[in-house]
């Protein structure tokens, strides 16, 4: 299934809800950096698109842009955090959750992905009083 996946994820005209989809699959068979390469590909929408609320946006395909591109942040954060690269999961969740470019600022489910890496790093520390921060940030 993997190979199958790989040979869809290698079409250079991959469309974005094909990529979300297949590299989704990909990290559900822990097939982590073949997801992670078929999620970065997914182009961002025009910044002003980006920060709007979906609800906002009038046109379907703006709307299908900004909703593939946060859904497919969104697993590659997770694809990062399975896969054991903490740092690469953080700096994609602070990239869309932090700063004055920040799109998930009070989406549930990127604050979610968030906790789920506090808890991550915690359990990835040999000691248990270096991991208290991670667990009561």
């Amino acid at each position: 299934v993997v190979n199958i996946l790989g040979k869809v994820a290698d079409d250079p005209k991959l469309s974005p809800r094909v990529a979300v989809f297949v590299g989704r699959s990909l990290r559900e068979l822990e097939a982590f950096d073949k997801a992670a390469d078929v999620l970065g590909k997914v182009p961002p929408p025009p910044p002003d698109l980006l920060m709007k609320k979906t609800s906002e946006l009038q046109k379907d395909e703006d709307r299908l842009l900004v909703l593939f591109y946060r859904g497919a942040q969104l697993e590659l954060a997770r694809t990062h955090r399975e896969a054991g690269k903490l740092n690469d999961a953080d700096e994609v969740l602070k990239k869309a959750m932090e700063g004055d470019a920040a799109y998930a600022k009070t989406a549930p489910d990127f604050r979610k992905e968030a906790v789920y890496l506090l808890e991550a790093r915690g359990a990835a520390e040999a000691d248990p009083k270096a991991a208290t921060p991670h667990w009561v940030a």
